[in-house]
């Protein structure tokens, strides 16, 4: 299998990179010029087709040709097109002028086809325009269903063995009838072999470039990559175990340096390894005759203390079959010892243990009786406590519900006295209300007279003027008799205002007098609505402190009960822990009795006897006194 260096790799790597760079170039360039040569073909068509409308309305009759903003053809027209032509130097002049091909296409009779009528045969070197003359468009061609649809159409066609980029203009008569079409067409070779040249070109270009640079990579990468090769075999020498050898290139500040400085660390940990090596190999045989020699210190340690445990299994045997006068003679090692007087000295303070706790198993027999007494003393003392709390509860209870029912009809009164106050204070901004009002009616009384007086003034001034206008027609004989009759009938009716004035001044007058009087009674219900509602607040203040009083007695009254439930809770808890008490002594009484016989058991050795009654007994404490 063929290998290859770290050089070799580079240069393949940077060989392979370049490669791909270039022809990712080559392509995008391709790509790039392709685009530009169809743009440019295709304006060429479309700048064809330019010129060969321009000499198709030139040359032909009737025909004109509409152009858009941009100069470009927008629309044929043409009065009629002839079924056959015999001379084609139209068409050979649009070659000739363009450079490619021009074909006139006719309609037929029925409508249906495209027939070609007018081909140009400048070029035509093997008589192929003659043999495609007369012959129809393909109807199955995209060409043609665009241009029965009046459009333009644009496409590429084989003919005469030549590839042609062709464009189709439909001929309108008048009446947009289609009669025909007129196209223009261009060769591809042409196109094909520019590109295919710039391809050559370009690729030959890239070649060489990628020549120069592969040469360029593998100097260069060589020249760098040189001091690797000498680095490792210094490697593969310390890898043997070679450590004298000296490790080039040590000294250069770049990776090759780091590479070289990083295995002169491991030829000098290579060194260390050796050393520490021969070393530990030393220190192992140290251990090992240390270990022997603390090994038969182990085993003389171990007989040793086996022989204690089994001294010390021996008394403990003893001890559990209830033999607390054992002692061990026999002396142990010197690190054991302590062992063996501490094990007696355990056994002697054991057994003197058990003779104080044989005597106070007596003891606690003789007192536990004495409690469960007492306990039971205590508990039905407590049982008659608890009742009378319970009774005395329930009252304080009565009480707190009646007192609780006085203070809520205590707020009731509060509330409706509130609400009198209220209904007085309201009466009398009513009745400073009901003041006002008759003032006002007072002063428009006063008004009233004014307009009274003023009317009666008009009346005067009225009847004035009427019994003028009397003297006036009277002095004009028959012609002021009418006149006279309307003066005394104004005469008559300024009267009778005068009576009715005097009539209203009376009434408002006595109105006036009404109202006085009406403001006066309404002043003093307005002054008595004032005292009512100082003596009702005064009344609030009392019933409010009533209230008070009684809320700040019901919360007394309820803290006491409170207290007194939680008296008689603890009363009854306490009556519980009595009997618990009671029934703790009885059980304390029986394992008093089952500790002495575990006491027994024991023998304590001839120097100690067991204790018989205790010297003194103590003092039964005094029952809880009920209250």
């Amino acid at each position: 299998m063929l290998r290859f260096g770290l050089v070799g790799k580079n240069i393949a790597m940077v060989c392979f990179s370049l490669i791909i760079c270039s022809v990712a170039i080559v392509m995008t360039v391709t790509h790039l010029v392709r685009d530009e040569m169809q743009q440019s073909v295709q304006d060429s068509l479309h700048a064809s087709m330019r010129a060969a409308a321009s000499l198709f309305e030139r040359d032909m009759p009737g025909v004109h040709v509409a152009w858009d903003a941009s100069g470009a053809v927008q629309r044929i027209t043409a009065e009629n097109l002839p079924s056959h032509y015999d001379d084609h130097r139209m068409t050979d002049a649009m070659v000739r002028i363009l450079g490619g091909r021009a074909v006139l296409f006719v309609v037929d009779d029925n409508g249906r086809s495209f027939i070609r009528r007018m081909i140009s045969d400048a070029d035509d070197k093997n008589g192929e325009s003659q043999r495609v003359l007369g012959t129809p468009l393909d109807p199955d061609s995209a060409v043609y269903k665009t241009l029965v649809q009046g459009q333009p159409a644009e496409g590429e066609i084989l003919l005469a063995g030549e590839r042609l980029r062709v464009v189709y203009y439909p001929i309108f008569s008048p009446t947009g009838k289609i009669l025909g079409s007129l196209d223009v067409a261009l060769r591809q070779e042409k196109i094909a072999a520019t590109i295919n040249s710039f391809l050559r070109t370009l690729i030959v270009m890239a070649g060489f470039v990628i020549l120069i640079c592969v040469i360029a990579t593998g100097v260069i990468v060589k020249r760098m990559l040189r001091p690797l090769p000498v680095i490792a075999q210094s490697m593969r020498g310390l890898a043997g175990g070679d450590t004298a050898t000296q490790v080039p290139y040590t000294g250069r500040h770049d990776e090759i340096g780091a590479m070289a400085d990083a295995v002169e660390v491991f030829r000098l940990a290579a060194i260390d390894k050796t050393r520490l090596e021969k070393e530990a190999d030393a220190l192992r045989r140290q251990q090992e005759a240390e270990r022997q020699a603390a090994q038969e210190r182990a085993e003389e340690a171990a007989r040793q203390l086996q022989t204690a445990i089994d001294s010390l299994a021996d008394g403990l045997q003893k001890v559990s079959r209830g033999d607390l006068s054992v002692q061990i003679a026999t002396r142990f090692a010197a690190s054991l010892e302590p062992l063996r007087e501490n094990f007696n000295e355990s056994i002697a303070q054991l057994s003197e243990a058990f003779g104080s706790v044989s005597g106070s198993a007596y003891s606690i027999g003789n007192s536990t009786h004495e409690l469960s007494t007492a306990a039971d003393d205590l508990s039905r003392r407590t049982e008659q406590q608890a009742a009378t709390l319970e009774e005395t509860s329930a009252a304080l209870t009565q009480i707190t519900q009646r007192v609780q029912k006085t203070t809520e009809e205590t707020t009731h009164a509060h509330t409706v006295v509130n609400t009198s106050r209220n209904d007085a204070k309201q009466a009398g901004i009513v009745v400073g209300q009901a003041i006002d009002a008759m003032s006002r009616i007072d002063a428009s009384s006063r008004e009233i007279s004014g307009i009274v007086e003023m009317i009666n003034a008009v009346a005067f001034q009225t009847n004035i003027l009427a019994l003028n206008a009397s003297v006036e027609a009277a002095r004009a004989g028959d012609a002021g008799r009418g006149f006279a009759v309307v003066a005394t009938e104004v005469r008559n009716l300024a009267h009778r205002a005068a009576e009715a004035v005097k009539e209203i001044s009376a009434l408002i007058a006595s109105s006036a007098l009404q109202v006085k009087d009406g403001v006066g009674a309404v002043r003093e219900t307005g002054e008595a609505l004032h005292r009512i509602v100082s003596q009702v607040e005064e009344i609030s203040g009392l019933v409010s402190n009533i209230a008070t009083a009684a809320r700040d007695q019901a919360t007394s009254i309820s803290e006491l009960n409170l207290a007194m439930t939680s008296m008689e809770q603890t009363t009854q808890q306490n009556a519980a822990v009595a009997e618990q008490s009671a029934a703790a002594s009885h059980n304390l009484a029986m394992m008093s009795g089952e500790l002495q016989k575990l006491v027994g058991r024991f023998e304590l050795g001839r120097a100690r006897e067991r204790p018989g009654q205790p010297a003194s007994r103590p003092k039964r404490a005094p029952a809880l006194q009920a209250f």
